[in-house]
């Protein structure tokens, strides 16, 4: 449960621009939050490290659509379940989208 007495609570609905105020001040004196991260969270935290731990060998990940919510998903797999799939850090994610030149990680 987050702390918060004095603190401002902001829905910001476009992740990117919270992806890209994540380390500002006001960032760090806000508790920001979106919904994509929720679900996203929820997904991983509630379902998807639950089937991880019941299956072997090490679970394949394939993310069909990378748009805002599939980033979002891919970001929540790497903060919380890199164990459960069998990989210490995810250098060998590959892309494949028709527009992929145009993505850029923040």
């Amino acid at each position: 449960m987050p702390a918060l007495e004095n603190k401002i609570i902001v829905h910001c609905n476009s992740i990117r621009f919270m992806r890209s105020m994540a380390q500002s001040h006001v960032a760090q004196k806000c508790i920001n939050f979106n919904s994509y991260q929720l679900a996203a969270s929820a997904l991983v935290k509630q379902h998807l490290i639950c089937h991880f731990l019941k299956t072997k060998p090490k679970d394949v990940v394939v993310i069909a659509g990378f748009g805002l919510f599939g980033q979002t998903i891919l970001e929540e797999l790497q903060r919380n379940a890199t164990k459960e799939i069998g990989c210490s850090s995810f250098k060998s994610t590959d892309i494949i989208s028709y527009s992929s030149i145009k993505l850029k990680f923040v």
